[in-house]
């Protein structure tokens, strides 16, 4: 059997499986896989069908080997590499992110695995209507024979308040120059803004 019909195979068998998601995008509201959610399953499939995966890094690229372990062919994925600047962090711990971020999307690539929720989450948000609110803050009434209140009138809050359109990707370029850093002043602005 070539490298490919087990590549194929091992893709349907995952794919037969039940992996849960346990990576949660807090910001974005969606789940997502991490390496350890589908790693230990993909080892055992390639095991049972006779195929090994090597991930190894280069300063330029980062690759993802499949071995067929009966007759030495071999696939390839790669990926740029990329870096990380993690606050508080040192280099080796940026350099471990990197290749775990890395070593999860040659993975994904791999094995074809689809994440929807990522992509439902953040794609056709500038197409939905501006949301409106209601306030529903009571309002005195007068009762008969009762003297007011000696205090100036409150002005009433208008019915409806239309909703500030907040944008769906927030785009930060960091600037080592400040002392705050950019992306809380521009999510402090954005929350601003939206009240």
């Amino acid at each position: 059997m070539s490298i490919y019909k087990k590549l194929q195979e091992a893709r349907i068998l995952l794919q037969n499986t039940q992996l849960k998601k346990s990576g949660h995008n807090k910001f974005a509201g969606y789940y997502y896989f991490e390496l350890g959610d589908f790693l230990p399953e993909i080892q055992n499939i390639c095991s049972k069908l006779g195929l090994c995966g090597m991930v190894s890094f280069t300063p330029e690229m980062a690759y993802l080997n499949i071995h067929d372990t009966e007759d030495g062919s071999f696939t390839t994925f790669t990926s740029p590499m990329s870096s990380a600047a993690l606050k508080g962090c040192h280099d080796v711990q940026n350099l471990g992110a990197v290749q775990t971020y890395l070593r999860r999307y040659l993975w994904v690539n791999a094995f074809e695995i689809v994440e929807h929720d990522a992509l439902d989450a953040t794609l056709g948000a500038e197409d939905k209507p501006a949301k409106t609110y209601t306030a529903n803050k009571p309002q005195p009434v007068a009762k008969v024979g009762v003297t007011p209140d000696p205090k100036p009138p409150v002005k009433p809050a208008p019915a409806t308040v239309p909703a500030k359109a907040m944008p769906s990707e927030w785009i930060v370029t960091p600037n080592a120059d400040k002392g705050t850093p950019e992306w809380i002043l521009a999510m402090t602005e954005g929350i601003t803004t939206i009240l």
